[in-house]
């Protein structure tokens, strides 16, 4: 007879309704928390609106420059071009990708030569230091150097005016020289850029101007046109007066060069760079930065300044670092007000959340002109340029889970109508209308694609945030009701969902027309449902795999079904047995998921299957499977499995953002990828189980808590229909063990919605449980007991006894 043990798990929810908030979660510094050492590991990289800075430079994780005093590449990116060219497309119809597109010089930033700085001690000259330390942060960057003796710290970053600064102090008096040119890249033909030197503003101001090839039209032909920055100012400024001490030189094919000195010592120097299409508004945009006029600048030579020009120097690199700290502000009001808090018993998962997120806030842009009317995040600046539409499928929902959702979450789903509205679309011969996969102001990038189903899930999750019918007849008059009005092209099995979210859309907006249009056009019959995915099941000879293709390719994707809620549940445990965890045939490498199934590998072994064999978005894509499926232990395991081994370098101790992981293991692509971004939820609705719907007035608590985590805690910053403040429900996780005992509890206060809890019984056997106060008790499921809780009630306490058998 087996001996049966008995475990007691507690599900407590602390529920307190009525008109008061709970108080917004502890603030902390999350600029400091989230700072770390990159120097010889990552280039540098701040954000502004836009106005970006790389320091140094990296080719796909390989160091080819350090970065050094100054500003290395600072660019001005506000989406006029993919990449260094303004050519119109000549091309007519659908293929008319507008004005600015270009397959060439997406990674212009490096070939910007801005600010390189040397020290100057004596007669010698240490051109180009390389830093001995460098830190970032999401506010800044640090780097410090040694130079003969000679210590000197600096401080940069991107002012709220879009202007790059650099503050740097010495320990001994020493003089500053830097270097820089015009722009003119590697796929330049000419320059017919200008320069001067504005006194007035102790300044070099250029005009940029020129020619470049570049390849704006699908077939890559090759044009040559304007470049991006054609007619843009440039403004060099710094708090020290180098009237006397610049240089210019014309190169060789027209582009300027230049060289100033300035001096440098325990009072520091500032140097500023900004961009603007009115070059009084680049100069007006510097000199703020530098206290607002040219009185600050103190006389490059002079060794014994007059008290007056003392004040004034100081007043300089108090504005500065004034506008340095608004910055550090600015970011911390956004990880600490704007965004879901997270805490847990391992503070390794707690720094990646963060990082995520810190990413993603920061590759927010507003730009107001042509097709780009609303904030929204991208997955990059210094390569895939810009939004784009696959990842926007995850970006989307991400957004949902923002305090400030008209800032951070509609621009996401709406961003995209401009390109329908404008006629730029394809349409296949059954229907099916897709957009182009990146977009500008002006500009589109051709290259087509079927997600956009996804963005209306996504979207729906929006409404279901906010009740903001505004927003949804936004999304569905003029756009949706168009785009899937002949055919719903699904994203790994979703235009089931798709079609029930338009019917649902249809009748909020009050188009109830269309809502046979949207039930006849994609069955919604439970047996029909069935029979789709019958059909597709093990289908070209691959056992317990769901899709599987003829060619033998099998990719993540089959996985990526199981985010349907119509997937059949014993489908997704048998190939997530069969496949998941298998290191001979199945996606399991140094970390999962592979991309590519390993029984797959050897016969697709190109240099891109290499290069990418782990990727950010197929993790999302598959674990979410997992976690919509409640596999429970596979689906938390194999999370943090991937968020460990993917996005924390353990030899740096640090978080990471790869774009990629080679098959062996290696670092790949963009080092700082928004195509991260999916991971966020997969704390959020994964290991959190958290869902709520403001129109249905529930929030429901369904966690799959790892079991080796003592304790975990979310709160949620929620904004109900016309209340200005936001409430932030705090959701606790809790879990102990003593000997066969384990005590388990959720806890949820302050929360303005209805509460309904499933805690997960982590596959044991319920065999006794009581509530108090009593709930209504809607599930007997043994890994998810369902408890409802009256809206009035302030306390609810549900406790469950497991048999560990």
């Amino acid at each position: 007879m087996r001996k049966c043990r008995s475990i007691l798990v507690t599900a407590t929810v602390w529920l307190s309704c009525g008109a008061a908030f709970a108080a917004s979660p502890p603030a902390t510094d999350y600029c400091q928390r989230l700072q770390q050492e990159i120097q010889g590991r990552k280039h540098g990289f701040l954000a502004g609106n836009i106005t970006y800075y790389v320091g140094g430079f990296h080719a796909s994780w390989e160091l080819k420059e350090h970065e050094t005093l100054g500003l290395t590449h600072p660019f001005h990116h506000d989406l006029r071009s993919r990449g260094v060219g303004l050519v119109q497309s000549r091309c007519k119809g659908h293929d008319d990708t507008g004005r600015g597109n270009d397959f060439l010089g997406w990674e212009f930033y490096k070939d910007t030569r801005v600010l390189y700085g040397s020290v100057v001690i004596g007669e010698k000259i240490h051109s180009h230091p390389i830093p001995t330390k460098m830190f970032w942060r999401p506010d800044r960057m640090i780097c410090e150097y040694e130079v003969d003796g000679v210590q000197l710290r600096e401080e940069k970053f991107i002012a709220a005016n879009d202007a790059a600064c650099s503050v740097i102090i010495a320990s001994q008096p020493v003089t500053l020289r830097f270097d820089g040119r015009s722009f003119f890249g590697r796929h330049s033909v000419t320059s017919t850029a200008k320069i001067k030197y504005d006194a007035d503003h102790n300044a070099i101001h250029i005009v940029e101007g020129g020619t470049t090839k570049c390849r704006p039209e699908t077939d890559r032909s090759e044009h040559v046109g304007p470049i991006m920055y054609e007619g843009m100012s440039t403004v060099l400024a710094a708090s020290r007066n180098f009237a006397k001490n610049h240089r210019f030189k014309k190169g060789g094919h027209g582009e300027w060069q230049y060289e100033f000195d300035v001096p440098c010592n325990s009072k520091g120097v500032v140097l500023v760079w900004a961009m603007h299409d009115d070059g009084r508004q680049a100069i007006q945009n510097a000199t703020a930065v530098l206290g607002g006029s040219s009185a600050g600048i103190l006389p490059a030579q002079q060794e014994h300044p007059t008290e007056r020009q003392q004040d004034a120097t100081a007043t300089t690199s108090t504005r500065a670092r004034e506008m340095m700290l608004a910055k550090t502000r600015q970011m911390n009001r956004q990880l600490n007000e704007d965004i879901p808090w997270f805490r847990c018993s391992d503070r390794k998962f707690e720094d990646i959340y963060y990082y995520l997120w810190s990413l993603y806030l920061m590759y927010y842009i507003d730009v107001q002109r042509g097709w780009e009317m609303e904030p929204h995040t991208q997955t990059a600046v210094n390569n895939f340029l810009g939004m784009h539409r696959y990842d926007a499928t995850f970006q989307i929902r991400v957004g949902a889970w923002t305090a400030n959702k008209s800032r951070y979450a509609y621009g996401n789903v709406l961003t995209w109508k401009h390109l329908f509205k404008a006629g730029h679309y394809r349409k296949s011969p059954d229907g099916v209308i897709s957009l182009a996969d990146n977009k500008g102001t002006t500009w589109h990038s051709g290259v087509y694609g079927n997600e956009l189903s996804e963005h209306v899930l996504g979207a729906w999750r929006i409404y279901q945030h906010t009740g903001d019918l505004k927003f949804l007849r936004a999304c569905y008059e003029g756009y949706f009701r168009e785009v899937f009005h002949q055919r719903i092209a699904p994203f790994f099995s979703n235009h089931f969902e798709v079609a029930e979210v338009l019917t649902k859309m249809a009748r909020l907006t009050g188009h109830d027309d269309d809502i046979e249009h949207w039930q006849r056009l994609t069955p919604l019959g439970e047996e029909q449902i069935r029979t789709w995915f019958d059909q597709r099941w093990q289908i070209n000879g691959h056992k317990s795999f769901f899709g599987g293709s003829k060619d033998g390719m099998l990719m993540t994707t089959g996985f990526w079904h199981m985010r349907s809620k119509h997937f059949p549940r014993d489908y997704a445990l048998r190939m997530t047995q069969s496949w998941a965890q298998d290191q001979e045939k199945g996606f399991t490498g140094d970390f999962f998921p592979l991309a590519m199934a390993r029984q797959s590998m050897e016969t697709y072994a190109s240099n891109a299957d290499h290069a990418f064999g782990y990727t950010p978005d197929t993790a999302y894509f598959t674990l979410d499977g997992m976690f919509r499926q409640r596999l429970g232990n596979p689906a938390w395991r194999l999370t943090l499995n991937h968020l460990e081994n993917y996005n924390f370098h353990s030899g740096w101790n640090i978080p990471v953002a790869p774009e990629a992981y080679t098959r062996s293991g290696k670092l790949f692509g963009d080092q700082y990828s928004n195509f991260n971004a999916g991971k966020l939820l997969l704390y959020l609705e994964g290991l959190a189980g958290l869902e709520y719907s403001i129109p249905d007035n529930r929030l429901l608590v369904h966690d799959t808590m790892p079991t080796n985590w003592q304790w975990m805690e979310v709160r949620l910053p929620i904004r109900m229909p016309g209340e200005e403040k936001t409430h932030w429900p705090a959701i606790r996780y809790e879990r102990s063990q003593s000997g066969d005992d384990i005590a388990k509890s959720i806890r949820v206060s302050d929360c303005p919605l209805r509460i309904t809890i499933a805690p997960w019984s982590e596959t044991k056997r319920v065999i006794a449980s009581e509530s108090q106060p009593h709930s209504s008790r809607m599930s007997t499921a043994s890994q998810y007991p369902s408890y409802v809780f009256d809206e009035r009630d302030s306390v609810a306490h549900v406790k469950l006894r497991l048999a560990n058998e």
